[in-house]
């Protein structure tokens, strides 16, 4: 059995046993998605090994993904959290270049997020507290531009008078209302209901990014 450390511990293979339970995946499916062969993720799930690290991290990725646990640290790891301004990037094999005018080098980021997402990956500093504790201020935050319209209740990024703004979104009955909410409601109060034409989409968050002091 190989060797446990903060990555590769219990609370990853029950991280998978959550999307494979939310996402309804096989265990074929499942060990596509984190790049292992079934009979692999077969042992982990009877607890008769644990995940390589690069497995762990695909398995990080993807629960961050879909679940949002910003705060989660194990969500990140150590070196991967990043602060920028609004950046257009593209991807391959997980790294992603950034505009050499805007800020020089290279970020690295889980090979999910960067491959799936490719050039349409633009993040975005957080600069208020309206969505707190979801997005912290000084965040950074990863917008899918290719998903630009409200197909289901999550965060978007929204197109304002002097930038860009994140509030989390839910569908209403009536076809084209929408509930917009500061999940800070104690100083921004109770969400609003308004008509989706009203606002311009910019993309869904798919990575919150929180640097830890």
């Amino acid at each position: 059995m190989e060797p446990r450390d903060e990555v590769t511990g219990d609370i990853v293979v029950d991280r998978l046993r959550r999307l494979i339970k939310e996402e309804g995946w096989k265990q074929w499916q499942a060990a596509e998605n984190v790049g292992a062969t079934q009979s692999v993720v077969s042992k982990w799930l009877r607890n008769e090994n644990r995940p390589k690290r690069k497995n762990a991290e695909l398995i990080n990725a993807l629960y961050t993904e879909r679940f949002k646990y910003p705060d989660d640290p194990l969500a990140v790891r150590e070196g991967q959290d990043v602060m920028a301004q609004s950046i257009t990037m593209s991807s391959a094999n997980g790294r992603v270049s950034v505009i050499p005018d805007q800020l020089g080098g290279t970020w690295v980021i889980p090979t999910h997020v960067g491959s799936r997402m490719g050039a349409g990956l633009r993040v975005y500093q957080m600069v208020g507290d309206s969505m707190e504790p979801s997005i912290q201020r000084g965040s950074s935050v990863f917008v899918d531009t290719k998903n630009a319209s409200i197909t289901t209740d999550d965060i978007y990024a929204i197109k304002v008078s002097d930038g860009v703004a994140f509030k989390r979104i839910k569908i209403m009955p009536k076809p084209n209302e929408i509930m917009m909410i500061s999940d800070n409601r104690a100083a921004y109060g109770d969400p609003v209901v308004i008509q989706k034409s009203g606002i311009e989409i910019l993309g869904r968050v798919v990575a919150i990014f929180t640097r830890r002091d």
